[in-house]
């Protein structure tokens, strides 16, 4: 039995502060993930003391590290928790990717993913399925990413194996480029296929 259940043991319902409780079992199943703006909130939060009254919406956030060594942020859920939660009103969270090349790659499909998770009015039941999808399309990225590294490796390798040499020209035309993880990759293609050339200012058709 965990220390939640334990203190709910034999108290009166009309006790409870249904906030708090979920609160509690969120931070007992994600240690060092759940932040809220009150510091009370999250004092009472860590003593597991589900009876603190509190008399205004709760804001609190839960984000999502790269790992627990680097405790590099990628996503934050902010969520707010009103009164009368959750019998009366409903829960309301927003979500932002901090990572900005991420942000690019992640955030339309999780906007469409996230929007379908609203009318679960259950931050118990939430938090699991946001972590669920974030890490579903998140490896889903870096699984592409590695693939395509792999590509370049082999055609480079064949490359290397051809002993006759191959000139082409090619004009390319592209609008501003502003993820970084892109430029990384024109560089890494171009040492890859051995290219190299110009560049100039203007955008395409000038």
């Amino acid at each position: 039995m965990s220390n939640v259940e334990q203190a709910l043991t034999g108290v009166d319902e009309e006790e409870f502060e249904p906030r708090l409780i979920e609160l509690i079992v969120i931070s007992s199943m994600y240690p060092d993930q759940l932040f809220c703006s009150d510091l009370n909130v999250e004092k009472e939060i860590k003593k597991e003391n589900h009876r603190f009254r509190y008399n205004d919406t709760i804001k609190a956030a839960f984000r999502i590290f790269d790992s627990e060594q680097s405790r590099r942020l990628l996503l934050e859920i902010n969520f707010d928790l009103p009164e009368g939660y959750p019998d009366r009103k409903n829960l309301h969270f927003c979500w932002q990717i901090i990572d900005p090349d991420l942000y690019r790659l992640l955030n339309k499909v999780l906007t469409n993913k996230f929007n379908e998770l609203i009318a679960i009015n259950n931050l118990i039941e939430l938090i699991p399925k946001i972590i669920e999808i974030w890490k579903e399309n998140l490896d889903e990225v870096r699984k592409n990413s590695l693939n395509n590294s792999k590509s370049f490796d082999k055609f480079n390798e064949k490359q290397n194996q051809n002993s006759s040499t191959l000139f082409s020209r090619y004009w390319i035309f592209s609008h501003h480029i502003y993820s970084s993880l892109k430029r990384k990759s024109i560089i890494k293609i171009c040492k890859n296929f051995h290219l190299n050339g110009f560049m100039l200012s203007g955008k395409p058709g000038e």
